[in-house]
Protein backbone atom coordinates (compact mmCIF):
# COMPACT_ATOMS: atom_id res chain seq x y z
CA UNK A 1 0.00 0.00 0.00
CA UNK A 2 2.67 2.22 0.85
CA UNK A 3 4.41 1.55 -2.07
CA UNK A 4 1.41 2.57 -4.58
CA UNK A 5 0.67 5.83 -2.76
CA UNK A 6 4.40 6.68 -3.66
CA UNK A 7 3.43 6.09 -6.74
CA UNK A 8 0.14 7.79 -6.93
CA UNK A 9 1.90 10.78 -6.04
CA UNK A 10 4.86 10.19 -8.44
CA UNK A 11 2.79 10.55 -11.14
CA UNK A 12 0.27 13.08 -9.59
CA UNK A 13 3.18 14.82 -9.15
CA UNK A 14 4.58 14.30 -13.00
CA UNK A 15 1.20 15.23 -14.54
CA UNK A 16 1.09 18.79 -12.25
CA UNK A 17 4.45 19.44 -14.06
CA UNK A 18 3.35 18.55 -17.59
CA UNK A 19 0.33 20.37 -17.04
CA UNK A 20 1.76 23.51 -15.85
CA UNK A 21 4.76 23.61 -18.59
CA UNK A 22 1.73 22.98 -21.50
CA UNK A 23 -0.41 25.71 -20.20
CA UNK A 24 2.36 28.13 -19.17
CA UNK A 25 4.70 27.44 -21.98
CA UNK A 26 3.81 30.80 -23.38
CA UNK A 27 5.31 32.62 -20.22
CA UNK A 28 8.25 30.33 -20.54
CA UNK A 29 8.95 30.78 -24.07
CA UNK A 30 8.30 34.64 -24.48
CA UNK A 31 9.77 37.25 -22.20
CA UNK A 32 8.68 40.66 -23.50
CA UNK A 33 10.30 43.73 -22.58
CA UNK A 34 9.25 46.98 -21.79
CA UNK A 35 9.45 50.04 -23.30
CA UNK A 36 13.09 52.07 -22.28
CA UNK A 37 12.09 55.32 -22.44
CA UNK A 38 15.64 56.77 -22.42
CA UNK A 39 16.57 54.58 -25.02
CA UNK A 40 13.74 55.82 -27.24
CA UNK A 41 14.49 59.19 -26.64
CA UNK A 42 18.00 58.71 -27.53
CA UNK A 43 17.31 56.77 -30.50
CA UNK A 44 14.72 59.77 -31.42
CA UNK A 45 17.34 61.93 -30.89
CA UNK A 46 20.21 60.09 -33.21
CA UNK A 47 21.02 60.91 -36.89
CA UNK A 48 20.35 57.90 -39.54
CA UNK A 49 17.46 55.98 -37.33
CA UNK A 50 13.81 56.33 -38.08
CA UNK A 51 11.40 55.24 -35.66
CA UNK A 52 8.82 52.64 -37.57
CA UNK A 53 5.37 52.00 -36.73
CA UNK A 54 3.79 49.26 -39.09
CA UNK A 55 -0.37 47.90 -38.44
CA UNK A 56 -0.86 44.37 -38.87
CA UNK A 57 -4.13 43.40 -40.74
CA UNK A 58 -5.52 42.44 -37.80
CA UNK A 59 -5.49 46.09 -36.53
CA UNK A 60 -2.01 45.57 -34.28
CA UNK A 61 0.73 48.29 -34.27
CA UNK A 62 3.96 47.21 -34.54
CA UNK A 63 6.96 49.79 -33.29
CA UNK A 64 10.59 49.31 -34.51
CA UNK A 65 13.06 51.22 -36.26
CA UNK A 66 14.54 51.83 -39.38
CA UNK A 67 18.42 52.21 -39.36
CA UNK A 68 19.75 53.51 -42.43
CA UNK A 69 18.98 55.44 -45.28
CA UNK A 70 17.86 53.12 -48.38
CA UNK A 71 15.71 49.69 -48.70
CA UNK A 72 17.68 49.01 -51.33
CA UNK A 73 20.25 46.78 -49.50
CA UNK A 74 18.79 45.98 -45.99
CA UNK A 75 18.91 43.50 -43.53
CA UNK A 76 15.33 42.84 -41.31
CA UNK A 77 16.65 41.82 -37.76
CA UNK A 78 14.55 39.20 -35.46
CA UNK A 79 15.49 39.07 -32.15
CA UNK A 80 15.78 37.11 -28.94
CA UNK A 81 12.70 35.65 -26.46
CA UNK A 82 13.61 38.54 -24.36
CA UNK A 83 15.07 41.22 -26.45
CA UNK A 84 13.74 44.85 -27.09
CA UNK A 85 15.43 45.59 -30.53
CA UNK A 86 15.71 48.88 -29.36
CA UNK A 87 18.83 48.07 -27.50
CA UNK A 88 20.15 46.62 -31.07
CA UNK A 89 18.84 49.74 -33.05
CA UNK A 90 21.52 52.07 -30.81
CA UNK A 91 24.10 49.25 -31.45
CA UNK A 92 23.72 48.44 -34.70
CA UNK A 93 23.54 52.45 -35.60
CA UNK A 94 26.78 52.63 -33.96
CA UNK A 95 28.57 49.84 -35.78
CA UNK A 96 27.34 49.83 -39.15
CA UNK A 97 26.70 53.41 -40.36
CA UNK A 98 26.90 52.53 -43.80
CA UNK A 99 24.27 49.92 -43.31
CA UNK A 100 20.41 49.63 -43.41
CA UNK A 101 18.30 47.60 -41.02
CA UNK A 102 15.14 46.89 -39.96
CA UNK A 103 14.18 46.01 -36.35
CA UNK A 104 10.59 45.56 -35.42
CA UNK A 105 9.58 44.27 -31.91
CA UNK A 106 7.89 41.22 -31.60
CA UNK A 107 4.00 41.64 -30.51
CA UNK A 108 3.75 42.64 -27.30
CA UNK A 109 7.63 43.98 -26.80
CA UNK A 110 8.82 47.54 -26.25
CA UNK A 111 6.01 49.57 -27.92
CA UNK A 112 4.45 46.73 -29.93
CA UNK A 113 0.91 45.93 -29.22
CA UNK A 114 -0.38 42.65 -29.25
CA UNK A 115 0.71 38.59 -27.61
CA UNK A 116 3.54 37.41 -29.02
CA UNK A 117 2.57 33.68 -30.43
CA UNK A 118 4.91 31.35 -33.09
CA UNK A 119 1.89 31.70 -35.49
CA UNK A 120 1.87 36.03 -35.28
CA UNK A 121 5.91 36.30 -34.93
CA UNK A 122 5.96 34.54 -38.48
CA UNK A 123 2.49 36.16 -39.92
CA UNK A 124 4.18 39.63 -38.78
CA UNK A 125 7.50 39.19 -39.65
CA UNK A 126 6.27 38.56 -43.56
CA UNK A 127 4.11 42.07 -43.23
CA UNK A 128 7.13 43.93 -42.27
CA UNK A 129 9.18 42.21 -45.12
CA UNK A 130 6.12 43.04 -47.84
CA UNK A 131 6.24 46.60 -46.45
CA UNK A 132 9.82 47.36 -47.00
CA UNK A 133 11.60 45.53 -49.39
CA UNK A 134 9.38 46.04 -52.78
CA UNK A 135 12.70 48.15 -54.06
CA UNK A 136 15.28 46.29 -52.11
CA UNK A 137 18.22 44.38 -54.73
CA UNK A 138 19.46 42.52 -51.67
CA UNK A 139 17.97 41.57 -48.95
CA UNK A 140 19.30 39.94 -45.84
CA UNK A 141 17.71 37.99 -42.62
CA UNK A 142 19.43 38.04 -39.84
CA UNK A 143 18.05 36.67 -36.26
CA UNK A 144 19.33 35.85 -32.81
CA UNK A 145 18.17 32.68 -30.60
CA UNK A 146 14.21 32.26 -30.81
CA UNK A 147 14.81 34.90 -34.43
CA UNK A 148 16.71 32.13 -36.10
CA UNK A 149 13.56 30.35 -36.21
CA UNK A 150 11.63 34.03 -37.56
CA UNK A 151 14.39 34.34 -40.33
CA UNK A 152 14.73 30.87 -41.22
CA UNK A 153 10.93 31.51 -42.00
CA UNK A 154 11.15 34.56 -44.20
CA UNK A 155 13.87 32.83 -46.19
CA UNK A 156 11.33 29.76 -46.70
CA UNK A 157 8.32 32.54 -47.57
CA UNK A 158 10.20 35.21 -49.62
CA UNK A 159 13.10 36.57 -51.77
CA UNK A 160 16.24 36.40 -49.59
CA UNK A 161 19.60 37.14 -50.49
CA UNK A 162 21.28 35.43 -47.51
CA UNK A 163 20.93 34.64 -43.75
CA UNK A 164 22.63 35.24 -40.70
CA UNK A 165 22.11 32.99 -37.88
CA UNK A 166 23.19 33.99 -34.20
CA UNK A 167 23.15 30.85 -31.66
CA UNK A 168 20.78 29.03 -33.64
CA UNK A 169 18.87 26.39 -32.90
CA UNK A 170 17.26 23.20 -34.92
CA UNK A 171 13.91 23.31 -33.25
CA UNK A 172 12.88 24.66 -30.27
CA UNK A 173 11.40 21.28 -28.87
CA UNK A 174 14.92 19.63 -28.69
CA UNK A 175 16.27 22.92 -26.76
CA UNK A 176 13.51 22.47 -24.71
CA UNK A 177 14.29 18.56 -24.45
CA UNK A 178 17.74 19.01 -23.10
CA UNK A 179 16.12 21.29 -20.03
CA UNK A 180 13.42 18.98 -19.60
CA UNK A 181 14.96 15.62 -20.45
CA UNK A 182 12.02 13.46 -18.23
CA UNK A 183 9.13 15.62 -20.17
CA UNK A 184 7.41 14.86 -23.59
CA UNK A 185 8.19 18.04 -24.61
CA UNK A 186 7.68 17.56 -28.46
CA UNK A 187 3.88 16.72 -27.17
CA UNK A 188 3.72 19.65 -24.89
CA UNK A 189 5.21 23.03 -27.54
CA UNK A 190 2.37 24.69 -29.24
CA UNK A 191 5.03 26.94 -30.76
CA UNK A 192 7.33 24.45 -32.69
CA UNK A 193 10.06 27.17 -33.89
CA UNK A 194 11.42 24.37 -36.20
CA UNK A 195 14.44 26.31 -38.34
CA UNK A 196 15.92 23.35 -39.46
CA UNK A 197 12.22 22.50 -41.27
CA UNK A 198 11.80 26.10 -42.91
CA UNK A 199 15.18 26.30 -44.09
CA UNK A 200 14.76 22.45 -45.62
CA UNK A 201 14.73 24.20 -49.87
CA UNK A 202 16.32 27.57 -48.89
CA UNK A 203 19.87 26.84 -50.68
CA UNK A 204 21.17 30.70 -50.00
CA UNK A 205 24.56 31.51 -48.62
CA UNK A 206 24.27 31.34 -44.51
CA UNK A 207 26.27 32.24 -41.77
CA UNK A 208 26.50 30.80 -37.97
CA UNK A 209 27.44 32.03 -35.50
CA UNK A 210 27.68 30.46 -32.32
CA UNK A 211 28.77 30.98 -28.68
CA UNK A 212 31.77 28.92 -26.85
CA UNK A 213 30.31 28.89 -23.88
CA UNK A 214 26.05 29.30 -24.57
CA UNK A 215 23.91 28.50 -21.71
CA UNK A 216 20.91 28.63 -23.35
CA UNK A 217 20.81 26.48 -26.42
CA UNK A 218 22.40 23.31 -26.32
CA UNK A 219 26.01 23.22 -28.93
CA UNK A 220 24.56 20.18 -30.84
CA UNK A 221 21.04 21.94 -31.51
CA UNK A 222 23.35 24.50 -33.17
CA UNK A 223 25.67 22.22 -34.67
CA UNK A 224 22.60 20.24 -35.95
CA UNK A 225 21.08 23.23 -38.05
CA UNK A 226 24.64 23.96 -39.53
CA UNK A 227 25.39 20.17 -40.34
CA UNK A 228 21.58 20.12 -42.09
CA UNK A 229 22.36 23.30 -44.84
CA UNK A 230 25.05 23.27 -47.61
CA UNK A 231 25.84 26.82 -47.99
CA UNK A 232 25.97 27.35 -44.13
CA UNK A 233 29.77 29.03 -42.63
CA UNK A 234 30.23 28.16 -39.08
CA UNK A 235 31.73 30.52 -36.49
CA UNK A 236 32.28 29.50 -33.13
CA UNK A 237 33.29 32.54 -30.79
CA UNK A 238 35.12 31.25 -27.81
CA UNK A 239 34.44 32.35 -23.92
CA UNK A 240 31.20 34.12 -24.37
CA UNK A 241 27.52 32.95 -23.34
CA UNK A 242 24.88 33.25 -24.90
CA UNK A 243 23.90 37.17 -23.67
CA UNK A 244 27.36 38.30 -24.12
CA UNK A 245 28.96 37.04 -27.73
CA UNK A 246 27.83 40.55 -29.44
CA UNK A 247 30.88 41.98 -27.09
CA UNK A 248 33.03 40.45 -28.85
CA UNK A 249 34.79 42.43 -31.66
CA UNK A 250 35.03 38.97 -33.69
CA UNK A 251 31.52 39.43 -34.02
CA UNK A 252 31.01 42.08 -35.75
CA UNK A 253 34.02 41.56 -37.72
CA UNK A 254 33.14 37.84 -39.01
CA UNK A 255 29.14 39.33 -39.95
CA UNK A 256 30.62 42.20 -41.88
CA UNK A 257 33.21 39.74 -43.80
CA UNK A 258 30.37 38.11 -44.56
CA UNK A 259 28.18 40.92 -45.92
CA UNK A 260 30.98 41.84 -47.79
CA UNK A 261 31.89 38.76 -49.90
CA UNK A 262 28.50 38.19 -51.70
Amino acid sequence: MRIRNILVVIVAVFLAVISLLYFLQEQIIFHPTAVDEAQTARLDDSVGVEEMIVQTPDGTLLHGWFVGDSTEDVIFYYGGNAENVSTKAAEVNERWPERNVVLMNYRGYGASEGTPGEEELFSDALYVYDAVAENAEQITVMGRSLGTAVAAYVADNRDVDRAIFVTPFDRLASVGAAQFPFLPVDMLLRHSFETKKHLHDVNIPMLMIVAGDDEVVPFDRSRALYESQDTAEWIVIDEHGHNTIHADPTYWEVIERFLESE
